[in-house]
Formats: C-alpha cells, sequence, structure tokens
C-alpha cells in the first residue's frame, strides 16, 4: 500500500521521513527543478547523498544500463525520484534492476533482450523509493511500469516492484512552471482517465479512480489557459494525474498511447501533447461498433453503454462521439497545443515509420480492433 504525503514543502517531508527510518545513503534521480533546489539546500554537499540527472526526457537502455552501473556501486538505502514522469520512470526501473542483476556479468544486449522478451526477473525488493512528482499529468508515481526505448522503440517494464513506498505531492514543485508544459502533462492526465475509463480492464475501482480524476480535470483545465493556476488548483491537478495514474495501474492505457510513443520519438512532440492528437478520433471509432471487431470481452452492448457513461461525463448527458471529439479538440486550441499533425512534420518521417513503431500491447487494449487502415486515416486527417 502506497503512501501519499500531501505537504507545501516536500523538503520538510522527506527531512522526517529521512530521520523516521534512519536513512543513511540515498540515491536522487532528478529533473532540472529537483536538481536545482537540493543544490540550493546543500543536498550535493553531502558525501551519503548521490544527486543522478545524466539521462534524457525518454530514457534509452543506455541511460538505464549506465544508471544501475552507477546505483549498484553506491549501494542505497533509499533512492528518489524528483521530477516528471521520464525522472520517476528510470528511478523505478533502475532501483529494481540494480537489486536484481549484476551489470557486470549482464550485457547491455541481454538485458534489452530480457526486457523485450518480457522475461526479466524481480525476485529480490529494492531498496524502498519516494517518488516526488514536479508535473501535473503522467501519474507515473502511482503505476508498476517504466517506460524505457530500445532503438528508438518504446518498451515497458511491469512489475510491482517498481511501484514507489511513498509519494509526495507538492503544488510549490509546478508553481514556476511554464502554463505550457502544465498544458501538455495535464492533457496527458485528461487522455489516461478517459482511456481508463474505455479500457478492456477496466473494473469498478479504475472506474472510481478515472471517473474522478475527469471530473477534476474538467472543471480546472481552462484556467490553465489564463496564465499560472493558483495554489489550489495546482493540487487539485496533481490529486488528479495521481487518480489517473492508480486508474492507468489497473487498466493500462489504450490506442492513442500506442500511437503516441512513435510520434514522440520521431517527431520530437512531448508526450501528453503526443496522446491528446489522436485521442478525440477514438471516441467516434471506439462507438462505431456495430460492424468493428471488438476486443472487450463484455460485449458491444457494454462497449455502448461505458461510452455514453463516457460522453456525458467529458462534455453532458446525451452528448455525442462527434461532439466529444470537437470539444477535446477546442480544448487543445484553447491550451495552445496544435490539432494538425502535418503542420508537425508527419509528411517528413511517414505514415509507415509510424505504424512499424506502435505498441502493440497498448493498441491490444482498446475495445475495438484498430487496423493499419484505421491509423492511416487518422494520422492523415486534419482536425
Amino acid at each position: 500500500m502506497q503512501e501519499v504525503i500531501k505537504t507545501r514543502s516536500f523538503l520538510d517531508s522527506l527531512n522526517e521521513i529521512i530521520k523516521k527510518n534512519d536513512y543513511c545513503k540515498i540515491f536522487f534521480f532528478t529533473g532540472s527543478i529537483g536538481h536545482k533546489i537540493l543544490k540550493a539546500s546543500d543536498y550535493d554537499k553531502n558525501s551519503n547523498y548521490f544527486i543522478y540527472s545524466d539521462f534524457k526526457n525518454d530514457p534509452s537502455l543506455d541511460d538505464v544500463y549506465k544508471a544501475v552501473k552507477i546505483l549498484s556501486n553506491f549501494e542505497p538505502d533509499l533512492v528518489i525520484g524528483i521530477g516528471g514522469g521520464s525522472t520517476i520512470d528510470i528511478a523505478k526501473q533502475v532501483n529494481c534492476l540494480s537489486s536484481n542483476y549484476n551489470i557486470d556479468k549482464i550485457s547491455k544486449d541481454l538485458l534489452a533482450k530480457h526486457i523485450i522478451d518480457k522475461d526479466l526477473l524481480f525476485q529480490k525488493n529494492p531498496p524502498p523509493m519516494i517518488a516526488i512528482p514536479t508535473t501535473a499529468g503522467t501519474g507515473s508515481e502511482a503505476t508498476q511500469f517504466s517506460v524505457i526505448y530500445i532503438n528508438k522503440v518504446k518498451y515497458s517494464i511491469d512489475n510491482k516492484c517498481l511501484l514507489p513506498k511513498q509519494i509526495i505531492l507538492d503544488p510549490q514543485l509546478l508553481v514556476d512552471i511554464e502554463p505550457g508544459l502544465i498544458a501538455t502533462t495535464i492533457m496527458d492526465a485528461l487522455s489516461q482517465s478517459i482511456e481508463s475509463l474505455w479500457s478492456i480492464k477496466s473494473n469498478n475501482e479504475s472506474t472510481e479512480y478515472a471517473t474522478h480524476a475527469l471530473l477534476i480535470i474538467k472543471k480546472n483545465i481552462k484556467k490553465i489557459a489564463k496564465g499560472y493556476p493558483d495554489i489550489d488548483t495546482i493540487q487539485e491537478l496533481m490529486d488528479a494525474a495521481h487518480l489517473a495514474g492508480k486508474a492507468i495501474n489497473i487498466t493500462r492505457t489504450t490506442a492513442p498511447h500506442a500511437l503516441s510513443y512513435p510520434l514522440s520519438m520521431h517527431l520530437k512532440i512531448p508526450h501528453g501533447h503526443a496522446v491528446a492528437l489522436t485521442l478525440p478520433n477514438f471516441f467516434i471509432i471506439n462507438s462505431s461498433i456495430e460492424n468493428s471487431k471488438i476486443n472487450d470481452s463484455r460485449g458491444k452492448a457494454y462497449i455502448k453503454e461505458r461510452m455514453e457513461y463516457i460522453f456525458e461525463l467529458f462534455l453532458e448527458k446525451g452528448a455525442t462521439a462527434k461532439q466529444c471529439r470537437n470539444e477535446f479538440y477546442n480544448l487543445m486550441k484553447i491550451l495552445n497545443l496544435e490539432t494538425d499533425l502535418n503542420k508537425l512534420r508527419i509528411k517528413e518521417i511517414g505514415v509507415r515509420i509510424i505504424l512499424d513503431d506502435i505498441n502493440q500491447d497498448r493498441l491490444a487494449n482498446n475495445p475495438v480492433s484498430i487496423s493499419d487502415e484505421d491509423i492511416n486515416k487518422i494520422l492523415t486527417i486534419t482536425s
């Protein structure tokens, strides 16, 4: 069971945890914000603390392999991830890998093979981990899976040992973040909540988390367009992102996320923006079930009822798929997020590259089966 700590001073909460548990050697994975704060607080001057930020936004095999060596040699009794989704993701997987694999006895190629074949063995518990998100969107602090890119293709490491023991949510960490970054990350949380609701793995618990997240985001999302949100709004958006993370930890994501990974990798589109670019079309695809092959064993009647529930949550009772699609694009435009893939240079790389790199696991989680022809239409039409 994860412990969630809500505070307006994460350093005070963190220091209290360290003192209470007598943690001595601590390994920090940090993004730019976390690194700046830790340095200003002289954490970098403590020889028992290792502050590490030598990794890309989308962690690659090289990043992970190098970090596992460094963390293994340091032998921490606590691991902390302070940053966005990529920072927390690499912290989770490196912590577990370093406890279960002697990196001096496994080659990078063999580690990649285990990840691709999904046969990693996690038999030992890693040191406890604390996740401290500095964005409101990815929900990585609430999930047991972690993204890694191998040869520019996205894979996931998925195991219960990746789930952080404690989470610290501090809205003060987001106060100075650019509205554009908040916009892209909150679109990720919005997409997660919607996808979780229509996922073939949804259940009562995930539906409760996703519904609550969607309603909170719906209430607050337009405030972002007006500039820096107030601290209470940021707290609500962090709560929503965390709830959306809890929802997808049960259900996993679906087709829009499957398409987003190659869009982000090849076109350098921020993840939340990449997901949002295609999601609106799935309001229509996932509700056009009469002549479609479905993946959800609960049947077409269930999918129809579930999509109507999503339409009501997202817009209003009696809303149509097309109205929800248009409203989603409208939200993107209000947040100054481009909605036209042609303007984001998709023609320069071609649809075939995107098709070849789509995450098939996430695609299979969609309630309706998606063909290459469907994807081609999605990627070539304009909003």
